[in-house]
């Protein structure tokens, strides 16, 4: 699917003059959908520290990453209550 350029450029920080194509793929499959319900909840996550229309010019980067480290060392229900952390270190000695 293609959307014009023009209807995402404040998202994207892009001027409508830029031509530019946007594709986004797993259009309704079972993927989009989960991957859009894990989005949509991380982001509720990080609504409960920072709510919406919180200016990040003035949130330090340490916030930032302390809030980063909270969200992955906390365990998940998708992921069999293991954290973000413990999946990808599973991964990797895997490798």
């Amino acid at each position: 699917m293609m959307i014009p350029s023009y209807s995402l450029a404040p998202v994207f920080g892009i001027s409508i003059s830029e031509q530019r194509k946007i594709y986004f793929n797993h259009r309704n499959t079972l993927i989009s959908l989960l991957s859009n319900t894990l989005n949509e909840h991380t982001h509720g996550l990080i609504r409960r520290f920072y709510p919406k229309g919180t200016d990040f010019n003035y949130v330090t980067h340490r916030r930032v990453a302390a809030l980063e480290h909270l969200l992955n060392t906390r365990g998940r229900k998708s992921l069999g209550y293991r954290s973000p952390n413990e999946v990808f270190l599973t991964h990797l000695q895997a490798a």
